[in-house]
């Protein structure tokens, strides 16, 4: 999201921080006027007092209206980024070809490496029959079966380490 924090905000923010000190500088004139019995000076300092509350009250309004504008701005914006990206090209997708390939170099160039195989002579033999070619190597060629099933060894495991802990322990 884009920064909310604009001028108006700023502005709105500083006056109410502004305006709220002024009230706790008038305020702690108020109660030393008080505690002197001077009256005069007491309410004077009482109205500067409500005034700075009243301007930190409208501060804050302010902040609260250009907080709220910055919001639908950013908001839009995001939208607007959103619709930007959906209608870039994607980067694996590549641009059409052109109709006519390049006589010379006819290979295609992928961005990322790719792994390739060869089959050799006796596998491309064995896939066009149904035998299995024959072992040139010397070694002895053992068929593997794989089990129908696999049983899960955890519960016997789990049993052995119950019977291990309630048999009594001999010394």
């Amino acid at each position: 999201m884009s920064n909310l924090l604009s001028a108006g905000v700023m502005q709105g923010l500083i006056g109410a921080y502004t305006s709220v000190q002024q009230a706790n500088v008038s305020m702690s004139v108020y109660h030393q006027a008080k505690t002197a019995n001077d009256t005069e000076t007491a309410e004077r300092a009482l109205g500067y007092a409500t005034d700075s509350m009243t301007d930190a009250q409208d501060s804050n309004d302010a902040a609260q209206e250009a907080l709220e504008k910055a919001q639908e701005k950013a908001a839009e914006e995001e939208k607007e980024a959103q619709k930007a990206e959906l209608e870039k090209p994607k980067k694996g997708e590549t641009k059409p070809a052109s109709a006519k390939p390049n006589s010379q170099n006819s290979e295609i160039h992928l961005k990322h490496p790719t792994d390739r195989i060869e089959i050799s002579k006796e596998g491309k033999e064995y896939t066009n029959t149904s035998e299995a070619p024959e072992n040139t190597s010397g070694a002895e060629s053992i068929p593997v079966s794989q089990p129908d099933t696999v049983e899960n060894p955890l519960p016997e495991i789990l049993a052995n380490a119950q019977k291990a802990k309630t048999a009594p322990k001999t010394s």
